[in-house]
Order: structure tokens, then sequence, then C-alpha cells
């Protein structure tokens, strides 16, 4: 399956230096990861290292929690899908520095003191019929946690109660058709067992109600037979108890649609039979700014009709982020006003951060963000400045474009010249995700310049965007959803 991959286990550079460095910080990170032990998940973490294929040849090898550390729980999601998929295409992205075999991206259970973003993550070997030993493979565990945790349960008697007036529901709608329960669904060499179908202008409906734990690889199979199928697919869960909501099995649901999940309740189901028009509750991930504490996020919940419930998983997607990005643009402006403005102002023109000292003093305490002191230290005036001019050159479709990239150019080597750039990796990589101008902006001297920085830094350096990311996304938003939505672990939170 893995027919391109080396066939050698030596993974690290065949160089005195790069060998050296490789081997110390491996030494490092394992007496980190000791001392972690019982904390989150250093124990689950016996691949320490691995190779990034992604990357060029000589900067693959990378120390886990370079990789993994500085991932928001968004972040965590959408690698976690990457990997996957590129392992089942057989395609790695990932490989055990030590074995050379496939990795993916997993974490550990939810439970008191384990973080759910990437330092809660770790990487696992992809299981391989004949795959060699390796002296860093876990132990063996729970296949899945979530089929033992609920085995038995999937079908309780509200995730019946909900399938029977889900159908009852789409019964009365006369715009459905041949509405069934649990009608098993033949394509090819493949079939699906939705709870309920329906067909809808000639086109199948699948409907599916979430209560239970999911392994991510069903969640992929399931997505992809449907939309290989042009079979339109509805995962729903009860509206009733949005703790489920924070669990890994459902993040990977929801957060992969801009943080969006259908539900129902007993409202919404009389509300459709007695209108004879199917409509449910949509609960969406919002940005929350409370003062004078850290943001964070909340659930709103909106009741719905077809309009949405029909939406593309990819329009849904991109209207959550938006919906996201835009209240969040909203919220930061009606509270900072014109200190807000000062500092991206001082960002676009280059200005230091000295410029804005008592903007930054007013704003760093409504957020519990660091001192000004610690926000200069770490370069934080360079990175506004550089996302300011990242910002020009996005929107700027001048004649004075190349003179705007070439500004980029300068402002991106001042941050990775700067003596703690090596916590700012993870912030240029994300841009580079999510703005197309970021990836024009790599230009020889940068990407000379980030190699450099990958091969030297140590692991345990700084993750500065997370230090820093409240900051950052009052002032540049377009990072909102990336860097700050989670779904929060209290219902408490339901607007």
């Amino acid at each position: 399956m893995y027919t391109n991959l080396p066939t050698t286990t030596q993974t690290i550079p065949n160089t005195p230096r790069a060998l050296f460095q490789a081997r110390l910080n491996a030494r490092r990170e394992q007496a980190r990861l000791s001392r972690r032990a019982g904390q989150g998940t250093g124990d689950r973490r016996t691949i320490t290292m691995v190779r990034d294929l992604n990357l060029p040849a000589d900067e693959q090898l990378r120390l886990t929690s370079a990789v993994l550390d500085p991932l928001p729980v968004a972040g965590v999601t959408e690698l976690r899908r990457a990997t996957w998929k590129a392992n089942a295409a057989g395609k790695p992205r990932f490989l055990c520095a030590c074995c050379n075999q496939p990795v993916r991206l997993a974490q550990a259970p939810a439970g008191p003191g384990v973080p759910r973003d990437g330092r809660g993550a770790h990487f696992a070997h992809v299981p391989r019929k004949g795959a060699p030993p390796c002296s860093w493979r876990s132990k063996p565990g729970l296949r899945s946690i979530g089929a033992i945790q609920y085995a038995g349960q999937q079908e309780g008697a509200l995730h019946l109660a909900r399938k029977l007036q889900l159908a009852e529901c789409l019964r009365r709608d006369s715009r459905f058709s041949d509405v069934r329960v649990e009608k098993q669904i033949r394509i090819g060499d493949g079939r699906r067992q939705p709870d309920v179908s329906a067909v809808l202008d000639g086109r199948t409906i699948a409907f599916d109600i979430q209560l239970a734990v999911l392994p991510l690889s069903e969640i992929l199979a399931r997505e992809k037979f449907y939309a290989d199928n042009n079979i339109h697919h509805v995962v729903l869960t009860d509206a009733g108890d949005t703790d489920r909501l924070a669990r890994l099995a459902f993040s990977d649901l929801h957060l992969q649609v801009g943080g969006r999940i259908f539900a129902m309740d007993d409202a919404v189901v009389a509300a459709s039979m007695a209108s004879g028009q199917l409509q449910l509750i949509e609960l969406s991930l919002l940005p929350r700014f409370r003062g004078f504490l850290p943001l964070d996020s909340v659930w709103e919940a909106r009741q719905v009709d077809l309009a949405v419930i029909m939406l593309a998983p990819l329009q849904r997607k991109l209207a959550g982020e938006a919906r996201y990005r835009e209240t969040l643009r909203a919220q930061a402006r009606d509270r900072l006003g014109h200190l807000r403005q000062r500092m991206r102002d001082a960002g676009a023109q280059g200005r230091s951060l000295d410029a804005v000292r008592s903007a930054y003093a007013e704003i760093a305490p409504q957020v519990q963000a660091p001192s000004f002191s610690r926000a200069e230290e770490d370069g934080l005036g360079l990175v506004f400045g550089w996302l300011g001019q990242l910002e020009t050159c996005h929107l700027d479709t001048s004649i004075h474009r190349s003179a705007a990239l070439d500004e980029l150019e300068v402002r991106t080597l001042a941050l990775l010249n700067h003596p703690r750039a090596s916590g700012w990796i993870s912030l240029l990589e994300l841009a580079a995700e999510l703005l197309p101008t970021a990836q024009a902006a790599q230009t020889p001297a940068v990407v000379d310049r980030l190699g450099r920085l990958r091969r030297t830094s140590r692991s345990a350096s700084l993750h500065l965007m997370h230090h820093h990311r409240d900051v950052l996304v009052l002032h540049y938003p377009w990072l909102g959803f990336r860097l700050l939505a989670r779904p929060p672990v209290s219902r408490r939170h339901l607007h």
C-alpha cells in the first residue's frame, strides 16, 4: 500500500551535526516526557520524533512536541482528518522517526487535566500486517474507547425515540417521499444503514442521529460513501446535552463544518409536525468576549429549515467560519474601538510596539493577555507588522503589489531573525494555510530561514501563538476560528 516509502529505517540526515542535534533533542524530549508522565499525554507520546514528508529532506525530522503542542483544538481536528485520509490513500505525511512507518494523529480520552488542544494529542503507528517491530510502539490498549464505553447502548431509549420522531416529521412533510427507518443503502461494494432515509427532489437524504462516540475512521468512511454517491448526509444529535459536543469524536463532526451541528428536541419535533415542514435546531459555535477574562466560545441554538439543512458541507463550513470571524470582529470593534484601530494601524505601518504602548496596556487586561514587557520581549510588534503587511498584500490588486510583496518579505525576515522567532513558526504555518498571499511570500530567503529555525530550535521553545492568542485574534479575526474555536465543556454556555 505504501509503495513510495523509503526502505531504510535510518531517518536522521547523514551529517554529524544533524545526527548530534537530533539525538540531543530526542534525549531532552524523553526527559521532558518523563517529568510529564501522568499529566496530560506525556506518557502516551512514545513516538517522540516524526518525519514530516511535506518538508524538504533536510528539515523533515521534527520532534512530536514541535508539531503538536502549538495546535489549537480546531487545528487538531484538521490535522487528524488530514493524516487519516493521507494514510488511507497510501500517501502518509508523517512517519515514525524510529521505524520509518506511517503514523496517525490520536488523542487521549477526555478527562481531568487532559488538554483538548495539541498538547493532548500524540502520534500512533498505523496498524499494518507485517509491520516491522518498533521500540516506540505504545503498549496495546483500547482499540475503540467509544465502542467500549457505549457497548450495548448504541440503541438507547433516547436514540430510538429521536429516530422515530424524525421519521414521522419527514412523513408529514409532503416534500419528502420513501421515508424509511434503518433501510440499508447498497451501491457497488459499499453499504450504509442510516437511521432514517428519505427522497427529496429525486435525491436520497440520509440522516444519522449521533449520541455516542464514533471512531474517526468510521466518520470518514461514512462521509466518503455518501459524497461518492451524491447522497446528502445529515448528522444530528440531541439538543438536551451539549456537554457531549466537547468530546473528541463530536469535535471531529462539527469543527470540520465551521463549528455547526444539527440537533433535535421535543419543541422542534412539535413545530415540524404542526407545520408539516421539517425543522431542526442548529448549534453553532460563536466567540465570546467577556471582559477581563480570556476569550472563549459558546453554542448558539437556532431553529432552521430545509434551506440550511440542505447546504453542502463546504458551504456550511465557509459560512460557519465567516460568521465566527465577523462576530469576533464586531465584538472587538464594539469593546475596543479606537484602541484596536491604533494597534492595527501601527501594524500596517510597521511601527514598533512601543509606539502603541498605552493602547496595548488598556487592551491586555481585558483578555488577560501578557504584559507589555512580555509582549515586547516576544516580538509581538514584529508579528503585528508582518500580519498588517500580509493583509495589505492580500487585499492589494494594484500595480503596486510587487512593492507590497517585497515589503512583506522584509517584515517576514525581520520576524524570523528575532531571538524568539522559533516560537512563531506555527503562526507562519497557519497563515500559509489560510491565505494564498502567505504562501506567495515564501521566497527563497524566507524558506531558507524557516528551514534553519526548524532544524535548530528545541521542541520546548515557547509556542508564542498560544500566549498571545487573544490579542492576535481581536486584531486579526481571520485567525479567530482556527485559534479560538473550541466547544465549551458545559451547557451553561448555550445561548
